[in-house]
Formats: C-alpha cells, structure tokens, sequence
C-alpha cells in the first residue's frame, strides 16, 4: 500500500504498455494489463481520492434534496393534526418549527456547492429532534419508531461506517429519551394501564376517535411508501454502477484471447470483500 505501490502499479502500467508496443499480441502482457486495469487497489491515490469526495458530496446534495422532499410529506399531516384539536400549544409549535428547520436546512444544502459530514450531522439532529417532538402526539411507542425507523435508514444510506454508528445512537436516543423523561416525571406519561387495557393519554392534541384512526392509518401507510420510493432509488442508481462497472470489466477482457479470460472473472475483481467478523 501507500505511495510505493501505487508507483510500482504505474510503472507496471508502463512497462507492460512498451511491451505491447513491441508485441502486441503478448497474451501475458494482455492478461497482466487486463488484470491491472480491472483489479483495482482498495486504497486509493491523492487524485482518486479526490474525485471520490467530491462524488459523495454530490451524492449528499442529492440526499438532502430528498430529505426536504421528505420532511415536507410530514408537513404535510400537519392539518390532520389540527383538525384532531391542538390541545397543548408549544410541544405541538416546537415540532411543527423542527420540521420546518429540517426542511429549510435540507434545501440550503441542497443548493450548496459543497456539503460535508458536519452539514449531515447537523440535520441527522434537527430530525431527531423533530421526530422526538411528536412524541408527544402518540407517545415514543406508536408512529415514533416507524418515523425513527425511516429517519435512521435515510442517513445510514448516506453516511460512512463510522458514522453509521452515530446514525444508530441518534435513533435509538430519539425513542429512548422521551420514555426516560417520561418515566422521570419530567414529561407527562404517555400510556396508563388499567384492567390489563393500555390508553393512550391526550398531551399535544385531543384524540377524537375518526381523526385519531385517519391520522394512525395514513401515516402507516406514508410509512411503507416512502421508505420503498427512497430505498428503490437507491437500488437503482445501485444497479446502474454495478452495470457500468460489469460492462467495464467485460470490455477490458475482451483484451486478453478467449483462453485467459476465465481468470478475470468480475466475481473474483468486482466484488468487495467482506468485513472481518
């Protein structure tokens, strides 16, 4: 690895290219060519790197064009919400300016040349805290996971490793917290039992028997669509890379004479290897 390796590759390049210059129909020559071009090191070069960068902050942009998309379809049960009968003012205020930030937040990146993985951080935040915030509509335990759910596959798509762990924190936190503060008594509790019945309790808004269940019935369903529209774009532009990587290697293949070409297969070049256990 290193700067070494990667002078070593360029040299075999070179010297590999001058022995085709002599003999082009060199098979070994075709084959290490071939083998060179299409197996690819892990690590990459300064330039590479680069160009790998600025790719993930294009494709950062585009995620938060999607996140606005996204928080503006929860905007969208805001008068649903409304009609139910606000009955407590600022949880239900501070939930509707979250989600509005997270929007407004998500646009401006959107139209930024450059988006970093402070930008996301910033905006995994405001999310959490929005879906946090409501909460106080049902409770952390009905239509919250499903939010947090939606919300953590969105930035996990999105982020790095590392910072998936921090994706995953921000979720499991954003149920969790609200059922500590609950149980705490800093926040009215959510739920009573009585009789071996669970109720749900009234905090932000009144739960008058049809809104409640228009409002329960299609924010689940918002919740199985939106998260296969955002996971299906993804499996294409997926498919579309690994296509153009397949199609690549066939084309470096053809290359090398039809006895060597078994040995270039893309499941041995084109896969990566899997994580250590």
């Amino acid at each position: 690895g290193g700067e070494d390796a990667q002078a070593a590759r360029a040299l075999a390049l070179r010297e590999i290219g001058s022995a085709l210059a002599l003999n082009p129909s060199n098979v070994d020559a075709l084959r290490t060519m071939a083998r060179l071009l299409i197996d690819v090191p892990e690590e990459a070069p300064p330039e590479a790197a680069a160009e790998i960068n600025a790719t993930s902050a294009n494709a950062r942009r585009d995620a938060a064009k999607m996140g606005a998309n996204r928080f503006m379809m929860w905007l969208a049960f805001l008068p649903l919400a409304l009609w139910m009968g606000v009955r407590h003012i600022p949880s239900t205020a501070a939930a509707v300016i979250a989600m509005l930030l997270c929007a407004g937040a998500s646009w401006w990146m959107a139209r930024r040349t450059s988006v970093d993985r402070r930008h996301g951080l910033v905006l995994l935040l405001l999310s959490s805290l929005a879906v946090g915030l409501m909460s106080a509509l049902f409770g952390p335990f009905i239509l919250v996971p499903g939010l947090v759910a939606t919300n953590t596959m969105f930035f996990a798509m999105n982020a790095g490793r590392q910072e998936r762990r921090v994706v995953i924190a921000a979720g499991v936190m954003t149920i969790a917290l609200p059922f500590i503060l609950e149980i705490s008594g800093i926040l009215p509790p959510a739920y009573s039992f009585s009789g071996g019945a669970l109720q749900v309790l009234p905090r932000a808004t009144d739960l008058p028997a049809t809104q409640t269940m228009l409002c329960l019935l299609l924010t689940s369903l918002a919740m199985v669509v939106i998260p296969a529209l955002l996971m299906g774009r993804m499996r294409d532009a997926l498919t579309h890379a690994e296509r153009r990587l397949v199609l690549q290697a066939w084309h470096l293949r053809q290359l090398v004479p039809g006895g060597g070409r078994g040995e270039l297969s893309p499941r041995k070049t084109l896969m990566p290897k899997p994580d250590a256990p």
